[in-house]
């Protein structure tokens, strides 16, 4: 029986005994109902807050205790791991099948029982063990539950999580820099000023997630969704965004230069100060609104029934030093793209 049946029982009793002296009286001479009620108070109250402050320490027990069998866990796979890695040759690129298979099931079973901190422990050492590289990875991690994992400002240059459930991550300032992220699902999660240049993001979800100033350069975005993502001053020079989906989001500010946008969403974005160089937005879902909070250069080329507003033009000169920016220290990028804006 659980402890707040137990309360409620005790509240129950307490409350019949108090109907039945209502009723009958209290049978004791020079007792009134008062008295008694000051009787059973006291008492009841100590008793239902020795419960709560019992229940209060079980909970904290409870807490160190799967923090202990998350640690184990942990530790556990680190250990087989290193075995598998010493003894199988797991890293080798013509590790047997079997040793594979043993790895991938592990790592995910591991993964769905462990904290942010600890996933990032694990993610980091598949990475610097050369596990999860590269497009095809010795072990696949699809499908892996790495939600909530922390992974701020790591260097994961290169790193498969294709099909990983990223939800909620933290992955501000990583250096994400080629790294394979196809159909990954990022909803909500903190990617503000990474690097993902040279990325294959192929269809994955970055809904409601911050990419305030994230680099894109030269990335696949196809298909990716950032419905009511925060991108502002983020950059996509040179990047493929064919189909791309921006329904709601904040680009305020963000760079697209040369960028591929055939049949790209921006409905309902925010594209104030919105940079849009050598573009071609023939096929793009805007409108006339939003066309006049942006800057738009000569070259690029908008719907039949658009027209660029004088107010909005970048002047060539601008446009071409845009173009031929680049940024080396992410740590000035935010400050850098800010400070270009008129």
């Amino acid at each position: 029986m659980t402890r707040q049946r137990i309360v409620l029982l005790i509240l129950i009793a307490i409350g019949l005994v108090i109907a039945e002296l209502v009723q009958y009286g209290t049978g004791f001479g020079g007792k009134t109902l008062w008295d008694w009620l000051g009787i059973l108070i006291v008492p009841t109250f100590l008793l239902i807050g020795g419960i709560v402050v019992n229940s209060s320490i079980q909970r904290n027990e409870q807490a160190r205790d799967d923090d202990r069998l998350k640690e184990q866990a942990l530790q556990n796979f680190l250990d087989h791991m290193g075995e598998l890695l010493l003894k199988e040759h797991l890293a080798d690129p013509d590790a047997g099948i079997d040793a594979r298979i043993v790895a991938r099931a592990q790592t995910l079973t591991t993964l769905r029982g462990l904290d942010g901190e600890r996933k990032a422990v694990v993610v980091r050492f598949l990475f610097e063990s050369n596990l999860i590289t590269g497009s095809k990875p010795i072990i696949d991690l699809s499908t892996a539950d790495l939600e909530g994992v922390n992974l701020e400002i790591d260097n994961l240059d290169g790193v498969n999580l294709n099909g990983v459930n990223l939800a909620g991550a933290h992955l501000g300032g990583a250096h994400l820099e080629g790294a394979h992220l196809v159909e990954a699902r990022l909803n909500g999660a903190d990617v503000s000023l990474a690097r993902l240049s040279g990325a294959n993001l192929f269809r994955a979800k970055f809904s409601d997630s911050n990419l305030s100033g994230t680099q894109f350069d030269g990335a696949n975005l196809e298909e990716v969704s950032f419905s009511r993502a925060n991108l502002e001053a983020a950059s996509f020079k040179e990047t493929h965004a064919e189909g791309a989906f921006f329904w709601k989001a904040n680009v305020k500010g963000a760079y697209f230069l040369r960028t591929h946008l055939e049949g790209a969403y921006f409905v309902e974005a925010n594209v104030e100060r919105t940079h849009f160089v050598d573009v071609n937005l023939k096929d793009v879902g805007i409108n006339q609104k939003q066309l006049n909070m942006a800057r738009i250069d000569e070259l690029t080329i908008l719907p039949n029934h658009l027209r660029r507003k004088a107010s909005s033009l970048i002047p060539s000169y601008e446009a071409q030093a845009l173009v031929e920016f680049e940024i080396d220290d992410e740590d000035e990028s935010m400050k850098i793209r800010r400070s270009l804006r008129p």
